[in-house]
């Protein structure tokens, strides 16, 4: 998919279980994963506060897409905890690997 800023190069999930959800994706062939447990989200912030959210993270890829899942490992405050409160569920973000154009070096 191309647009504006280019090629979309990630799909980022906020998932309830990063195992369960890593091996529903392996089902559909997406695999291996990259899997991180505990992210500390350093200098991070999130409305205006400080925030020491805990997350987890897997990272795989389909073809040229990164997915990308995120768990959220506690209540502090973080656009994925957010995520969860509001019910939502699907996507999270998208995302578009920064490439510099020539003679911009």
């Amino acid at each position: 998919m191309r647009g504006v800023f280019g090629q979309i190069s990630q799909v980022g999930y906020v998932v309830r279980d990063s195992r369960a959800s890593m091996d529903d994706w392996l089902r559909r062939e997406v695999g291996p994963w990259f899997y991180i447990e505990r992210v500390d989200m350093d200098y991070f912030r999130d409305c205006a506060a400080d925030s020491d959210a805990h997350i987890s993270i897997a990272r795989a890829c389909s073809g040229e897409l990164q997915i990308e899942l995120i768990q959220p490992r506690d209540g502090r405050p973080s656009p994925y905890r957010e995520f969860f409160e509001a019910e939502s569920s699907g996507p999270h973000h998208v995302a578009h690997w920064s490439m510099p154009t020539a003679g911009a070096l």
